[in-house]
């Protein structure tokens, strides 16, 4: 199951999106996300974040809007 966060503010750094995105899933389903997919611009924001150790794997994908964050466990959308 994937959750979807969506925060459209340029002012907020793609890194503290995707820590609400994880820490909303922790909540929502209990258990740890593994992956994150997103737009490019964001996953080129994040690649560029200091630090650099994202705690999950992002995936970019051309269909999803920036803001967007779809967080949940790998191999569910494949």
């Amino acid at each position: 199951m994937l959750l979807s966060h969506y925060d459209p503010d340029p002012a907020i750094p793609a890194r503290q999106k995707l820590d609400d995105a994880l820490a909303r899933h922790m909540t929502v389903f209990g258990g740890i996300a593994t992956v994150c997919y997103t737009s490019p611009l964001d996953d080129d924001e994040l690649i560029a974040s200091e630090p650099i150790d994202l705690p999950v794997t992002v995936k970019a994908n051309t269909w999803t809007a920036r803001g967007l964050f779809y967080v949940g466990r790998e191999g569910w959308l494949e």
